[in-house]
């Protein structure tokens, strides 16, 4: 039987939007990420049958053996480790000579990319015009078609039947992406609460799963490209997404995510420090209205 690894360490909402490719690989699947993504990879996917840490499950997957490697890192560490196991083939980032690089299958996805053989510049400039999704680019370096297969997660069980009138607020981004912070969210909640909406502003969590539940209970959720956003989406909520420096082309959306973008995206597009006037272009007044309309549906 075919054994394939997927690689997918980083973020967790990566993780999260790397998931539907386990609607489409054939036979058994393990999954090489970082020890905290644990509790968000689904339980149910009979597919799925080992899930290795890189802090605790280095020895046990370099006993493995893959027919193949779905390899989306780009850091050296997790690459050696990569090139270090054994398998048929492989397909995305490896190290050869000691320099990161990829297959020529994965080029759409990691042309634009910190990694590109093109160069940061020509790769930002290509990020800015496409409109493919991610998905339909993981999917493509392995011969498959999206089709809007969803996100699987581990807490889909918690999938709301019906809709009341509480809001959840993400006003975080991770350390790296401060420049996805939008300034407005106090003043638009105001607004929404003289309207009869609770309102919830998401706070830190012990755990994982405490996070998800906050994020379950509501019935609509308003927030940047974060976290909250790939996890309302697997728990089919709607959301709104403000974008202020990332594409929103690469988020599909299932028919359930609104976005809002910075009319001065370019100028801050991939800028891990805030950009003042992309951030600012974003009017609350323009996502109150947003909003309305989606909560009118």
């Amino acid at each position: 039987m075919d054994k394939t690894l997927i690689v997918k360490t980083g973020a967790t909402g990566d993780v999260v939007r790397t998931t539907p490719l386990l609607h489409v690989i054939e036979g058994e699947i393990h999954w090489l990420t970082q020890q905290y993504n644990k509790a968000i990879l689904p339980t149910d996917c009979r597919n799925l049958t080992k899930i290795f840490s890189i802090e605790n499950d280095k020895d046990a997957v370099q006993r493995e053996f893959y027919s193949k490697i779905i390899s989306l890192e780009e850091e050296d560490s997790i690459c050696s480790i990569i090139t270090s196991l054994r398998f048929n083939s492989i397909t995305g980032v490896f190290i050869k000579d000691g320099l990161v690089q990829y297959t020529a299958d994965a080029s759409r996805l990691f042309d634009m990319s910190l990694i590109s053989k093109l160069g940061k510049r020509k790769a930002d400039e290509m990020k800015f015009v496409n409109t493919l999704s991610y998905q339909d680019m993981i999917f493509e370096m392995i011969g498959k078609k999206f089709s809007g297969q969803k996100y699987w997660i581990k807490q889909q069980r918690y999938i709301k039947k019906k809709i009341g009138n509480k809001i959840g607020i993400e006003t975080r981004a991770g350390q790296r992406w401060k420049g996805k912070i939008w300034l407005g969210y106090e003043q638009l909640a105001g607004l929404l609460t003289k309207r009869g909406y609770e309102i919830m502003f998401f706070r830190e969590k012990q755990s994982l799963n405490e996070y998800i539940e906050d994020i379950n209970s509501c019935d609509y959720i308003i927030t940047g490209d974060t976290l909250a956003m790939h996890i309302a989406i697997a728990l089919n909520l709607p959301t709104l997404a403000i974008f202020t420096c990332t594409s929103p082309n690469e988020i599909y959306g299932y028919n359930i995510l609104e976005k809002i973008t910075s009319p001065k995206l370019k100028e801050s597009f991939y800028k891990t420090t805030p950009v003042a006037d992309s951030i600012s272009a974003i009017k609350v007044d323009d996502v109150f209205e947003k909003c309305l309309s989606m909560l009118s549906i």
